[in-house]
């Protein structure tokens, strides 16, 4: 995708629009409160499941989606390993909360804190504990998407690419999670 044809400033992880465009974070929640998502919960801060968490629920399933953003360190979308180191380690990490309970135990939480920087942006905690409360009977499927403008498909190569399909192996083999997701420029 084209971070700067979508007027986001790929430097800026969260915080209101400036002379370069809008940060990630702005442009992710508002994609993603027009997705098809039923909740998104911001939880940017320390100790956050992720910047964003989606909670779909489908005919037979639930699918929650733990979104991690990060700026992009240089100005053009190539292959920098610290973008990637710490980016994969969040999408990694998330591993803890793939189980509903967590989950909602974890937004309640979060919710009731004193900073107030954890807010739902769609739907409401009701919905969340209808989507993944004990009476739910759906199957639960778990994905971790990491959002860089600094990766770029046509440039990742023989250093960023083998750190981001050992967090989609690591993942996927412990049989709670889709495969990796990335959201990168082109």
């Amino acid at each position: 995708m084209s971070w700067t044809e979508a007027g986001v400033n790929i430097h800026a992880e969260f915080g209101d629009r400036d002379d370069r465009g809008q940060s990630i974070h702005e442009y992710m929640r508002n994609r993603l409160v027009e997705s098809t998502a039923d909740a998104v919960f911001y939880d940017h801060g320390s100790g956050e499941m992720a910047d964003f968490v989606t909670v779909t629920t489908e005919q037979d399933l639930v699918r929650v989606a733990l979104y991690h953003c990060k700026a992009a360190s240089g100005d053009r979308p190539g292959e920098n390993l610290n973008d990637a180191y710490e980016v994969c380690g969040q999408a990694v990490k998330c591993i803890r909360w793939a189980r509903p309970r967590e989950i909602l135990e974890s937004v309640e939480r979060r919710l009731n804190r004193e900073s107030g920087g954890s807010r739902f942006e769609k739907g409401d905690i009701n919905l969340l504990q209808q989507a993944l409360g004990p009476t739910q009977r759906r199957r639960v499927v778990f994905e971790s998407v990491i959002v860089q403008p600094g990766f770029s498909r046509v440039a990742l190569g023989d250093r960023v690419g083998p750190l981001l399909a050992a967090a989609d192996e690591y993942l996927y083999e412990l049989g709670r999670f889709t495969r990796l997701r990335v959201i990168g420029s082109a």
